[in-house]
């Protein structure tokens, strides 16, 4: 026979509580709310995570229109200055931390190597060991 006496704890809100029964819940639950440990109708779920799907593109292309839009004007600025400090000697440097140093690897490697016409003087710094 189990013993179904309360766990003792001596401090917290879960102190003298019996542990619940059951699957636990999700630490990412948030992300997909409509996912359940007990779901069961996998044709409802499949057209649940297919609408998810598209509503973060959706939500994805959206936000990308609205940034583009909003710095055009800066970003051709930086483009005809970029391009005036190439031709005149000048030196791109990337760095990145983490997931951005792979972006900024990949940056230099364009300009660096690019898959057509002339190449210019790019350099990653977290390739510089």
């Amino acid at each position: 026979m189990l013993d179904a006496s309360p766990i003792p704890s001596p401090e917290g809100p879960t102190a003298g509580r019996k542990p619940e029964a059951g699957p636990k819940p999700e630490a990412t639950g948030f992300l997909y709310p409509f996912l359940e440990a007990t779901e069961t109708d996998a044709e409802a779920l499949l057209i649940d995570l297919a609408g998810s799907a598209r509503m973060k593109a959706d939500t994805s292309a959206s936000l990308r229109a609205s940034v583009l839009g909003a710095t055009a004007e800066a970003r051709s600025r930086a483009a005809v200055a970029m391009a005036a400090a190439f031709a005149s000697g000048g030196h791109m440097f990337t760095f990145g931390n983490g997931g951005s140093s792979t972006d900024a690897a990949s940056v230099a490697a364009l300009f660096s190597r690019p898959p057509w016409g002339t190449s210019l003087a790019a350099r990653c710094l977290v390739e510089d060991t």
